[in-house]
């Protein structure tokens, strides 16, 4: 992971989004989950570390070690996190990474001490770059078959609207007095392009915004950015601001119950891929009601807040498919990197079952190893059944091939297997 790129937190933890086996129903238990965010800073720092614990995830669950044995290491960094920790209170941590941006861990940010100040940042022109850069040209990962379908996929993802210049037809008013304000259909279509755009790796029937839902989706996002405090489905917990009228507020509460939240990035393709990529959640909901079975969505954004509504109480949906993560063939490696994996399946299996998974690196010739396996039938997209794992985030990597195996799966199912090779979509210059 690249640590100039902006990434998702979860605020309240997995709020649960079911399908709409029981479209009467917006309980909380149906609702998608909470997606998060990070501070990215201007240029990388270097960093000394000499107490605390640096963990592995940002969500504080696994350790990496003790920055004691860290004492001579100098870390590389330009963002911080604010995370809530099992306590319910907020801290502050710093993502630790090497000079290339390869991510270590997080500490709280009073136990790292600055060194130095550097005029680069991860992924610049100008940063350093390695001296095996040489021996990573496309072309030994790649058939020029798979060459020509990847550079296919670069000019298809760089044709879609991304600008967030301009974005407002009528810019939100969120303080002082309220006003959701209205998005450029541009910036709607590009959003609704870049769903569309993973969707179309599974042959999937593109969606298409629902102006209705888009009116509703901006009064979700307005609401969040003008009390500006994270993220809540229905506004929990939050307090009205004066100038918010009762009715004004209760549109937010409604279209944020019925939505996909995030916060912290702001341009149609950040935020479509933070929610596929979907890290840090046990059950991937952001990534299944997208490639789920909706046919509609609605796009809000008012400044880093984003609300896209994907469902609706009185049902919309369409049944869902099998849905393998990543997908075989080529897929986005942005997508998949340091993130679960997962197969989501249409029907209902039991949650007691035990399913083994391995995956094979065949570029390096090794097994990655897997862990936390975890079956959900919480109903995401309307899947019924989400099997969700977690490869060793070090060795999934650009450019590389891997197979997948999973068996042991209940009611009689045939084992599933499928090799993926993961390209990025944004090629390094």
């Amino acid at each position: 992971m690249k640590l100039n790129k902006v990434i998702l937190f979860s605020t309240l933890g997995l709020a649960l989004g079911s399908g709409l086996m029981m479209p009467q129903q917006a309980s909380a238990k149906r609702k998608p989950s909470v997606l998060r965010v990070v501070s990215s800073e201007a240029h990388a720092k270097q960093y000394r570390v000499a107490k605390g614990t640096i963990y592995k995830n940002y969500n504080l669950t696994k350790v990496k070690a003790k920055a004691s044995k860290y004492k001579k290491t100098v870390f590389y960094s330009s963002e911080t996190i604010t995370v809530r920790r099992p306590n319910g209170k907020k801290a502050v941590y710093r993502t630790l990474a090497n000079r290339y941006g390869k991510e270590f861990g997080f500490i709280w940010h009073g136990y790292a001490k600055k060194i130095k100040t550097l005029s680069w940042n991860f992924g610049d022109f100008d940063a350093p770059t390695k001296k095996s850069d040489k021996d990573n040209k496309e072309t030994n990962f790649y058939n020029s078959s798979e060459l020509q379908q990847v550079n296919e996929l670069r000019s298809k993802a760089t044709a879609i609207y991304n600008s967030t210049k301009g974005m407002y037809q009528e810019k939100p008013s969120l303080s002082g007095s309220f006003n959701p304000g209205k998005l450029n259909d541009s910036y709607i279509q590009g959003t609704v392009d870049w769903i569309n755009y993973y969707r179309s790796f599974y042959g999937l029937s593109p969606v298409s915004s629902n102006s209705g839902w888009n009116t509703e989706a901006q009064y979700g996002a307005a609401t969040l950015a003008a009390v500006d405090n994270g993220l809540s489905h229905g506004l929990v917990g939050f307090s009205k601001p004066s100038y918010i009228s009762q009715s004004d507020w209760q549109h937010g509460a409604e279209a944020t119950n019925t939505s996909n939240l995030a916060t912290g990035v702001i341009s149609p393709e950040d935020n479509i891929t933070l929610y596929i990529n979907d890290s840090g959640n046990d059950v991937p909901g952001h990534r299944e009601w997208l490639l789920g079975g909706i046919t509609q969505v609605g796009v809000g954004q008012a400044n880093n807040y984003n609300d896209l509504k994907v469902f609706d109480p009185t049902g919309d949906g369409t049944d869902a498919s099998e849905i393998k993560f990543p997908n075989a063939g080529l897929f986005p490696f942005e997508a998949s990197s340091d993130t679960r994996w997962s197969l989501s399946l249409p029907q209902r299996l039991s949650t007691s079952a035990q399913p083994t998974i391995t995956i094979h690196d065949n570029t390096a010739n090794k097994d990655v190893s897997v862990s936390n396996v975890i079956i959900s039938n919480s109903g995401y997209g309307e899947f019924g059944t989400s099997i969700s794992y977690e490869p060793d985030s070090d060795s999934i990597k650009e450019n590389h091939s891997y197979t997948i195996n999973i068996s042991n799966l209940p009611n009689g199912m045939a084992d599933v297997s499928y090799s993926t090779k993961l390209f990025p979509i944004h090629k390094a210059d």
